[in-house]
């Protein structure tokens, strides 16, 4: 039981969880109780992956890339600055097998940068951060 003006918890699973509160006045005592559902967040994948990680992310000196397809798939993996040069070229139309794929990369400058996955033709990006 929190006695804070303001009390926070951070939940740290998804799930559903029971929230009780207690408004006391001098002598008057009102219990509210609900139930909050907490979803998990993520990422819509493309068709043909079926997990993604892109850790540490930021990163300092280099992020893993790792994914998994859940069939044979034709890919193409390119990291790109944010002003659209390809910075880094892993593969071109290359046919990968069912499981899991880890790539690494290191960035050349601090700064923002795209992960752009063609998944059977099909783009796909995330955004990765270079700090110093």
């Amino acid at each position: 039981m929190s006695t804070l003006i303001n009390p926070t918890h951070i939940y740290t699973a998804a799930g559903s969880y029971p929230v009780t509160l207690t408004v006391t006045s001098g002598s008057c005592v009102v219990n509210l109780t609900d139930t909050i559902v907490i979803l998990p967040v993520g990422i819509d994948l493309p068709e043909g992956m079926s997990s993604l990680t892109l850790l540490p992310n930021p990163f300092k000196d280099d992020v893993t890339i790792e994914f998994e397809l859940n069939g044979e798939r034709e890919i193409s993996l390119q990291i790109n600055d944010v002003l659209g040069r390809v910075v880094k070229e892993f593969a071109r139309d290359l046919k990968l097998a069912t499981g899991k794929h880890t790539f690494k990369f290191t960035g050349d400058a601090p700064g923002a940068y795209m992960v752009i996955f063609h998944i059977d033709g099909v783009p796909f990006t995330q955004r990765v951060l270079k700090i110093k």
